[in-house]
């Protein structure tokens, strides 16, 4: 029981850190999910452009 015990301890630390390293992966994986969802939001505002642009200046032929 005591070598039970004592490799129990050894292997506190290194679980620790393991924990830490994926709370952080999940971290960057949900600021990847943001920027991501962002950018797409930002591509389909430009894809309007050509269209907006020929409507403004059709306005303007003679």
């Amino acid at each position: 029981m005591q070598r039970i015990a004592s490799a129990m301890e050894q292997q506190t630390p290194a679980m620790t850190e393991t924990n830490a390293t994926v709370a952080g992966l999940n971290a960057l994986a949900e600021g990847n999910g943001a920027a991501s969802d962002e950018i797409t939001s930002t591509m389909i505002d430009r894809a309007k452009i050509p269209s907006l642009t020929r409507q403004e200046v059709a306005q303007f032929t003679v």
